[in-house]
């Protein structure tokens, strides 16, 4: 179970560079099924515990929800002649860069208990990868960081491991678009995993360095 076959999927790009590859972890189902108990029983608290703005793998909000509420806030900037900028913030190898200390430091801090965090540490600790290449297999190395990309539960892990992140920009002195919405916040961000947009007045505010 803590084993995969690593293969790789050609983004369209020049194939030429390694980037444009996306590396796909082929899992042992027994593995499989268990990463999905665990996914839906995470997702049913992660709507309480993750920031509203975050569409991914919370249930009642999907990738279409995402974009009906950057469409909607650049409507509103077009009908008010707001000049609001969209900056479009795209992790570069986001899942693979997961250190997993700081994520079951993170879990714990949001609540979950011992427990469910040690079933977590099951489908990560020890584990190992080889790559499938064309029929050729490669040598077994550990895996040390990261998230891996064809497990079902790991963009909702990652949604947690930004989190931080996008609450930072929601508390942060950004202006936002105002929905019109009495009681309602101006809508700063809106992330689908580690896609991130963020509606900023100016270069000033992109530019600007927030203290901690």
């Amino acid at each position: 179970m803590r084993q995969s076959a690593v293969i790789l999927l050609s983004k369209g790009k020049d194939s030429s560079r390694i980037e444009n590859w996306r590396p796909i972890s082929l899992l042992n189902v027994d593995r499989k099924i268990l990463a999905k108990i665990i996914f839906w029983r995470l997702s049913s608290v992660a709507g309480n515990l993750l920031s509203r703005h975050q569409h991914c793998s919370v249930q009642g909000r999907s990738t279409f929800s995402a974009v009906l509420a950057v469409r909607e806030a650049l409507e509103r900037c077009r009908a008010a002649g707001w000049g609001k900028f969209l900056l479009a913030l795209d992790q570069a190898k986001a899942f693979d860069r997961v250190n997993h200390e700081y994520l079951w430091l993170l879990l714990g801090k949001y609540g979950l208990e011992g427990g469910f965090i040690d079933w977590l540490k099951t489908l990560y600790r020890g584990a190992e990868s080889f790559m499938l290449v064309n029929g050729w297999i490669g040598r077994p190395f550990e895996v040390g960081s990261g998230v891996r990309q064809g497990c079902p539960l790991s963009p909702l892990l990652y949604a947690f491991v930004i989190d931080p992140f996008i609450r930072r920009l929601e508390s942060g002195p950004l202006c936002g678009v105002p929905l019109g919405i009495p009681g309602e916040p101006p809508l700063r961000v809106v992330a689908y995993a580690d896609d991130v947009s963020v509606f900023i007045s100016g270069t000033q505010e992109a530019q600007r360095r927030w203290s901690r």
